[in-house]
């Protein structure tokens, strides 16, 4: 087991991996750097029908082949499987390529000998553990109970119960092992987190789930500085004060936008209002210029004019009226009331008033 975990640790910091838990994108970007494609049931439909390994694909969640004709390798997995049960299953397939497992049938990890088979398929799922759940990670925060291996990880109860037997059954093993440079080397990469956990988990005050002295090939290495370690937080920071500044260039731009078109629509009341205004003073000017010119003897007196007379007769009209009045006393008839000949009314085409008619 201990040099499935080396090849799991080598592969973590192949990884650049500085946190738990170890995340589907950073395993997808380890799998392009192996060349080796990723894919889904559905997204690999044709050549699964093309090499005869649909029914292959209902009998497991996942997968991975070489193909006979280019030997490229691809990696099959279930569309219906949970982010936690896919991350488990492509790191299993993984754990296949990375051991070196056998070929049978073009399907890596396979062979005709049952018992070897399930022999690799339990160093397949070990390797997928510790790369989710590195022990000495774990022992270095002093983790061992299943249920903390899961939020952590985010192994499944299973495989957490699995890991936290081997942790507990192998404890003293493991201390006299040494584990190569490899743990050093990841115990180094995960200080911040390992740090992190542990203060953590003083300010909470919560009970030690482990043994007093948790294994540490090397007790240093917990509090000693990566080279380059990540800034997260400071990152998130960065981000979060872009996503602020965007948001607020894009707030001032509505609200300009918004003044811009309030001052165009005040422009255009006025404009219309100084074009209403216009309108009415030539109106009214016009009516004036044509009380001015027309002789006193026009306007109206007491004395009434015969509807009927001759053509030379003066009416009484209103500005913008429709219609001529005989009768100077008429309801219709007021101070701006002009007198024209009847002649001129009848080519403009005015009517007599109803009420002067009766």
């Amino acid at each position: 087991m201990l040099g499935i975990e080396v090849m799991a640790y080598r592969f973590l910091l192949k990884n650049a991996a500085y946190k738990l838990p170890v995340t589907f994108h950073q395993i997808q970007d380890t799998i392009a750097q192996m060349e080796c494609q990723l894919a889904t049931y559905e997204e690999g439909h044709a050549l699964l029908v093309r090499w005869d390994l649909l029914d292959y694909a209902a009998s497991c969640p996942s997968f991975v082949c070489r193909l006979p004709d280019t030997e490229q390798t691809i990696l099959f997995y279930s569309d219906g499987l949970s982010l936690s049960a896919r991350t488990f299953c492509v790191l299993h397939e993984i754990g296949h390529l990375v051991l070196e497992h056998t070929v049978h049938q073009h399907i890596v990890g396979n062979d005709p000998d049952d018992m070897k088979r399930d022999a690799q398929e339990a160093e397949a799922d070990s390797f997928a553990r510790y790369v989710l759940a590195p022990p000495c990670v774990l022992s270095a925060c002093g983790i061992v109970d299943a249920d903390e291996i899961m939020r952590v990880s985010q192994l499944s109860s299973k495989e957490a119960e699995v890991l936290e037997q081997e942790l507990r059954c192998h404890q003293g093993q493991r201390s006299k092992s040494g584990l190569l440079e490899e743990e050093d080397r990841l115990l180094a990469r995960f200080s911040a987190f390992i740090r992190k956990y542990q203060e953590t988990k003083q300010r909470k005050n919560l009970p030690e789930s482990h043994d007093p002295q948790p294994f540490q090939s090397n007790p240093a290495a917990a509090n000693m500085p990566a080279a380059s370690e990540p800034k997260p937080a400071a990152a998130a920071e960065k981000t979060a004060e872009r996503w602020s500044m965007g948001r607020m260039r894009i707030l001032l731009a509505l609200l300009a936008g918004l003044l811009a078109c309030l001052i165009l629509v005040v422009v255009f009341q006025m404009l219309h209002a100084q074009n209403d205004i216009d309108i009415v003073v030539t109106g009214t000017n016009a009516a004036t210029s044509i009380t001015q010119t027309t002789p006193p003897s026009s306007a109206p007196t007491n004395t009434p004019v015969a509807s009927t007379g001759s053509a030379d007769t003066l009416v009484y009209v209103m500005p913008s009226g429709s219609v001529y009045h005989t009768d100077p006393h008429c309801q219709y008839v007021n101070e701006r009331a002009v007198t024209i000949p009847l002649s001129q009314a009848q080519e403009e085409d005015l009517t007599l008033c109803k009420r002067c008619a009766d």
